[in-house]
């Protein structure tokens, strides 16, 4: 996510990707970008309050 534009992006959390809501717009255009660049090794789970990404 980093690499493809989301640079405040916290490390992942027992494997999961935790998105501050707060500081990362999830539905803006490189969130999405960067998202389907890391399709291939990310494990999209269900919604919590900080928002899995």
């Amino acid at each position: 996510m980093r690499k493809n534009g989301i640079p405040d992006i916290p490390d992942p959390q027992d494997g999961r990707l935790l998105v501050p809501k707060d500081r990362i717009d999830t539905n803006s255009p490189q969130f999405k970008k960067a998202m389907n660049a890391c399709r291939d090794v990310a494990h999209v789970g269900g919604g919590s309050e900080n928002g899995n990404g």
